[in-house]
């Protein structure tokens, strides 16, 4: 601090001694030229005088020649030729009639102008008179720029900047140790802090380092408090994470990643992570972390999957460091596992009936088909099969636009009017089996999507009467308890297995896959019914016995 005061010093005395032997320069010369100019205007008036009042004029200038002086004069003629020169032959002169103390004095009477001469270093002053002749007369003289008057002082100058400057440090070094000297007795009772050591000034500074000294204590205290809360954080988090030290030592581990990793003891920080888990996956993923490799990977333990991710961290560029986080994947690989029976049923759906119509056709184009009957049969296969293909695609698409919330309009809808209209729309398919199609219950109102609804019941109902007996029955029963809407189809049909229960709303599931090629089912219509009441934020009940019916029973 000592050596920074005395630089400072220092350094701000050198540059006022530079400022202040600048300005007195540009002072100097402004008014030595100020004084050049005065001179220059004065002798011009008398060299003017003397021209306008000599009665020969060309004996006057001839005079001139003789006249020792610094001083040009020159006479040019109002075309700008120089008739008079007293330095140069004028009739090798050039015009002067672009000059700019030349242009003034035609204008104005008077004119002067400064020019300057980089080879020679010196400014050349111009001074012009408008005469009573027509004619004007110039003077010009020489003088020295601001550089030569500045290098002619420089010896001077640095004389005096020199005395100045010891002067200066000698003052700078007495000032600087008469302001430190309090300070350093002030560091010597740091411990001990009451006043600013004699400065008003310090008493500011030391109740700010008291009131530091208070804060880091506070700061200590929340840092404390954040650490225990950031403890409690990753404890309570669902993903597993493990913080380690570059040499495989655990410096944090939460409870999850104990749980996955199916260990019991608590305390593993210290420890090396072959101690938390002997998954030599795990082990391998933290090895590439260290030396500066991220990775991730899926390991299974006890039936269940995890995902985990190993990232280095760095310090300085150096891998200092390793986290790992793990993530229970299981329900979303089920997911992912349904999503790809999903496509493979879609494909297959998708596939049979278009292998139908493809076959046919090229029957009918390689004009295989001998008789008109054959051929009528083969184009209602067609149909058939492209029918059933049109009710695939849109109950797909369908169930796609449900699973999404495309339709969301919510409106008053009457369920039992709704069952009505069902019955009234299936009726013709259920007389063709001789099936009986019922309704019971009460008008029920509730708020939802009309169009949903009607596909919810429809759907029921259509499959009661699919998978119905012969002569058998379908009733749909609309009534309302505790507040809430109760939709219940019961049929008298071919019931579901126990084995089968966990599984009929999943998509292009079917029970019996020869029965459902028979009445043209999908496997898509209970799944169609599962989304439209998780829509609707419903529940859906099962109770079925092979042999004995099925009721399915839904509650909005």
């Amino acid at each position: 601090m000592k050596r920074k005061i005395y630089l400072s010093m220092a350094t701000a005395s050198i540059i006022v001694i530079i400022l202040m032997a600048t300005m007195s320069i540009g002072v100097y010369y402004e008014f030595f030229e100020g004084q050049v100019k005065t001179d220059m205007k004065f002798q011009a008036n008398l060299v003017k005088n003397g021209y306008e009042h000599a009665t020969d004029k060309d004996a006057y200038l001839d005079t001139m020649y003789g006249i020792k002086t610094e001083i040009r004069v020159s006479i040019i003629e109002p075309d700008g030729n120089v008739s008079f020169d007293t330095r140069a032959d004028a009739t090798y002169l050039n015009e002067h009639l672009d000059r700019p103390e030349i242009q003034q004095a035609i204008q104005t009477g008077f004119g002067e102008s400064v020019r300057h001469s980089k080879t020679l270093e010196q400014n050349t002053y111009y001074c012009a008179l408008m005469l009573s002749d027509g004619n004007i007369i110039r003077i010009s003289n020489d003088t020295q720029s601001v550089m030569s008057v500045f290098l002619s002082i420089v010896p001077l100058a640095i004389a005096m900047i020199g005395i100045i400057l010891i002067v200066c440090l000698i003052i700078s070094k007495m000032l600087t140790n008469m302001i430190v000297k309090p300070l350093i007795k002030l560091g010597d009772n740091i411990d001990e802090l009451t006043d600013g050591a004699n400065y008003d000034e310090l008493n500011p500074f030391v109740e700010r380092i008291s009131q530091q000294n208070r804060t880091i204590t506070n700061q200590l205290q929340v840092l404390i408090k954040e650490r225990d809360t950031i403890t409690v954080i990753t404890n309570n988090m669902q993903e597993g994470l493990v913080l380690l030290g570059n040499d495989r030592y655990i410096l944090s581990v939460n409870k999850a990643a104990l749980t996955f990793l199916n260990s019991r003891q608590m305390n593993f920080v210290g420890q090396n992570f072959i101690v938390l888990t002997r998954e030599s996956k795990l082990i391998e993923s933290i090895d590439k972390a260290l030396t500066g490799i991220a990775n991730d990977g899926i390991i299974k333990i006890d039936c269940k999957s995890y995902h985990y991710f190993s990232n280095p961290v760095y310090e300085n560029s150096i891998v200092n460091g390793t986290i790992m986080l793990i993530l229970d994947v299981t329900e979303k690989q089920k997911v992912e596992k349904i999503r790809q029976e999903f496509s493979a049923n879609v494909s297959h759906e998708l596939k049979t009936p278009l292998t139908t119509i493809s076959g046919f056709a090229e029957m009918i184009q390689n004009d295989m088909v001998q008789n008109k009957e054959d051929l009528i049969n083969f184009a209602g296969l067609i149909h058939s099969e492209a029918s059933r293909l049109l009710v695939l695609i849109e109950d797909v698409m369908r169930l796609s636009q449900i699973e999404e919330h495309v339709e969301s309009k919510d409106e008053l809808v009457d369920l039992y009017l709704v069952a009505q209209n069902v019955i009234k729309s299936l009726a013709p398919k259920a007389k063709k089996r001789n099936i009986e199609l019922n309704i019971k219950g009460t008008s029920v109102m509730i708020k939802g999507n009309s169009s949903m609804l009607e596909e919810l019941i429809y759907n029921l109902v259509d499959n009661g009467v699919k998978y119905n007996i012969a002569d058998g029955k379908v009733v749909v029963y609309i009534n309302s308890q505790n507040g809430q809407a109760i939709v219940r189809v019961c049929d008298t049909g071919i019931g579901i297995s126990q084995k089968h229960h966990d599984r009929i709303f999943e998509r292009f599931y079917r029970v019996d896959k020869s029965r459902s090629k028979q009445t043209g089912g999908m496997g898509l219509g209970l799944s169609i019914v599962k989304h439209i009441v998780e829509f609707h934020h419903g529940t859906i009940a099962l109770e079925t016995e092979e042999n004995k019916g099925t009721s399915i029973t839904i509650t909005l």
